[in-house]
């Protein structure tokens, strides 16, 4: 499979944890729903990494380590600032306010040296292309008397 199936597969499983992270903040301290969560993610991933063979330690740079180690400090960042906001509001409202992210990573990618710069991606044209349903689908999602309005 090549990177857009890939990325299109992450994009449909993120949008499938919503929900049971919004159930799963009822009742509960949302810090403590996402230590529960974070306990499933690394054992997964040692698991598919086991199973496809483990890689040699020595093949990882260590500034490949400390920028991993700083992704999974955001990452984490985002998780609890993300089950706070479920636990204090519905998902249709919180979940949308999560997509301008793609807009940032984009910024990011052009300004993270070691990124693959594509012009065609860091375009005005490809930037609005990507921020015009992420601006349209906030207020659709989170207002539903919006639902039935068209944009034609």
């Amino acid at each position: 499979m090549n990177w857009l199936g890939w990325a299109l597969l992450s994009a449909i499983f993120a949008r499938i944890a919503v929900m049971p992270a919004k159930l799963g903040t009822k009742g509960i301290e949302p810090d403590l729903a996402v230590a529960i969560r974070t306990v499933v993610v690394p054992a997964m991933s040692w698991l598919i990494v086991g199973w496809q063979g483990m890689p040699k330690w020595e093949q990882s740079s260590g500034r490949a380590t400390g920028v991993l180690l700083l992704s999974g400090l955001a990452t984490g960042a985002s998780w609890l600032c993300y089950f706070r906001a479920l636990h204090l509001s519905e998902a249709s409202s919180v979940a949308p306010i999560d997509e301008p992210s793609v807009v940032f990573a984009i910024a990011l990618a052009a300004v993270f040296p070691g990124d693959r710069r594509r012009p065609e991606v860091i375009s005005p044209r490809h930037l609005g292309a990507t921020a015009l349903p992420v601006i349209f689908e906030t207020p659709t999602l989170s207002y539903p008397d919006l639902r039935q309005v068209s944009i034609n």
